[in-house]
């Protein structure tokens, strides 16, 4: 599947968000290697510790259906902002625990434009059970 047409199906998951306090939509897209896709937005709430971002929030979907890493093909992120949407370190380490460092990790914004690079990019000294 193209990356624009995931890029366009995760804006058009933005609407789904629950941004009331930022007003900064993310949505998230995990492309599974059987086409499947599964979504995720940001959930913010009144106390904002138990806000949860899309990244986290597709990924606990992915779990939730006991889906596996093996099953993941790419991850894409876009948000309401107008800039290319780069995931927080606190997501960056949820998708290190359930994805493969080589999984693709598109950062989109809404022209369709996009940088992809893959999770081991991104997180270059990645902190694992290795590290324990």
């Amino acid at each position: 599947m193209k990356n624009t047409i995931l890029i366009k199906e995760a804006i058009e998951n933005l609407k789904n968000s629950y941004s009331p306090y930022s007003k900064f939509a993310v949505s998230c897209v995990i492309l599974l290697k059987d086409g499947k896709i599964i979504n995720g937005v940001n959930v913010e709430n009144a106390s904002f510790g138990g806000t949860i971002c899309a990244e986290r929030s597709a990924i606990v979907n992915l779990i939730s259906q006991g889906l596996k890493i093996s099953d993941v093909k790419k991850v894409v992120i876009v948000s309401s902002g107008k800039d290319k949407c780069i995931p927080c370190c606190i997501c960056r380490q949820i998708m290190l625990e359930f994805l493969d460092l080589k999984t693709p990790i598109i950062m989109a914004n809404q022209n369709l434009e996009y940088d992809e690079v893959t999770l081991g990019e991104l997180i270059p000294f990645p902190f694992d059970p290795k590290n324990l």
